[in-house]
């Protein structure tokens, strides 16, 4: 549900169509495989959480190298510098998609575990939540 509210929200500011499609795609992906399971975990929830930050990040700079074409275009209709969309264009490589995939899942990994620290000091602590 996130994510189909993100993909919203990002269609509505003018992002690049293949942002908010890959936002709804990896949410509701995401919330099918947390949901599907007879009890939810932590663990679960952040295995998700970062694979929705991995499809993100894949969403958000995809478009640069494999849809070019559509993507400089979308970015003269709104009016970006030319020397902006073509430096863009010129750094971004097949190489570097993989590692900013691999840094959105690392960085969900990471939030996620820093989350799962403040809701048990916070949250688990004073008896509000109970987690398994």
């Amino acid at each position: 549900m996130c994510g189909t509210i993100q993909g919203i929200l990002f269609l509505l500011v003018g992002a690049f169509w293949f942002i908010p499609i890959s936002l709804i795609a990896g949410g509701l992906i995401c919330d099918f495989l947390v949901m599907r399971r007879k009890e939810l975990s932590l663990k679960s929830m952040i295995t998700a959480y970062s694979l929705f930050s991995g499809i993100f990040a894949f969403g958000a700079i995809c478009p640069i190298k494999l849809l070019q074409s559509s993507f400089v275009g979308a970015m003269e209709k709104n009016n970006i510098a030319r020397d902006y969309i073509d430096q863009m264009v010129r750094i971004t490589s097949v190489p570097m998609l993989v590692l900013i995939v691999a840094a959105g899942f690392a960085g969900g990994l990471l939030g996620g575990y820093i989350g799962r620290k403040a809701l048990k000091k916070h949250f688990i602590k004073a008896g509000l939540v109970s987690v398994k």
